[in-house]
C-alpha cells in the first residue's frame, strides 16, 4: 500500500490547496466569504496562522509555504481550504477570491534577466587553470548559443500526505517523500514545534525522480 491507499480515521479532514493564477503578481486581497458557506467547510488557512517558520528550503530557506505578499509563480501556494472530504474541499477552494495586483517587468528568459539586471545574488563557481591564457594559445576559438527545453520525469503516485496529531503536540506524518528527515525537519519548523515531536515515515513511493526531495 502507498499513503494514499491507507485507511484515514472517521473524522479525519482534508486539505486542498488555494493557488496562484498569475505568474508574477502582489497579493492585495484574499476573499474566504463564499467558500465558508461551502458545505463541509471546516477552515482556510494562510501564511497569518503559521506558527512557527513560513520559510523553508532544502540548502537556503527561501521558499515561502504560504505567500506572504508576491506570488512569484504561477501555483504558488497562498493558502489551504479544510474540508470533511477531498470533493468539499476542492470545491471550497475553487471557490476562494484573491484579488491580484501585476507587478512589471515579467521576466520569463535568460535574456529579460540580463536586460533588467536581475540575478542570483549568491556566485558558485569552480576554477582550474588559466582561461585566458588557453584562449590566447588555442589554435581554435568555437562559440556560439543553443537553447535545451526543460524536461522532467513523470511519477505515478501524485504527492500525498497524511497527519495524525497525537497527545502532547505530537505529529505522525506519513507522506510520499524522498526524505523523512527533510519532512520533519520543516513540518516541526513550520508548526514552531522541535523535531522531537514530529515522527515522519514513508511506506514506499511510486516514483519520485527528485521531485519528492522537498516535498
Amino acid at each position: 500500500k502507498y499513503t494514499g491507499d491507507m485507511t484515514l480515521p472517521s473524522n479525519a479532514v482534508h486539505a486542498c490547496l488555494v493557488t496562484s493564477t498569475r505568474a508574477h503578481a502582489r497579493i492585495l486581497k484574499v476573499d474566504c466569504s463564499t467558500a465558508e458557506k461551502c458545505p463541509g467547510f471546516v477552515g482556510y488557512f494562510s501564511a497569518k496562522d503559521v506558527k512557527g517558520s513560513n520559510h523553508i528550503g532544502a540548502i537556503v530557506k527561501d521558499e515561502e509555504v504560504f505567500v506572504e505578499e508576491i506570488a512569484q509563480y504561477f501555483g504558488a501556494v497562498i493558502g489551504v481550504v479544510v474540508a470533511n472530504s477531498h470533493e468539499e474541499a476542492v470545491y471550497a477552494a475553487r471557490k476562494v477570491q484573491v484579488e491580484y495586483e501585476d507587478i512589471s517587468p515579467v521576466i520569463i528568459s535568460i535574456e529579460d534577466a540580463i536586460l533588467h539586471k536581475s540575478f542570483f545574488p549568491d556566485v558558485h563557481c569552480i576554477e582550474t587553470g588559466d582561461m585566458e591564457k588557453a584562449r590566447k594559445e588555442a589554435d581554435c576559438h568555437v562559440s556560439g548559443s543553443g537553447r535545451v527545453g526543460g524536461q522532467d520525469h513523470f511519477y505515478l503516485e501524485t504527492n500525498c500526505t497524511i497527519v495524525i496529531p497525537h497527545d502532547g503536540d505530537f505529529l505522525e506524518i506519513y507522506s510520499s517523500t524522498q526524505n523523512p528527515t527533510k519532512t520533519q525537519n520543516f513540518c516541526a519548523s513550520v508548526c514552531g514545534l522541535p523535531a522531537s515531536k514530529v515522527s515522519a515515515k514513508c511506506k514506499r513511493m511510486g516514483g519520485a525522480f527528485g521531485g519528492k526531495e522537498t516535498r
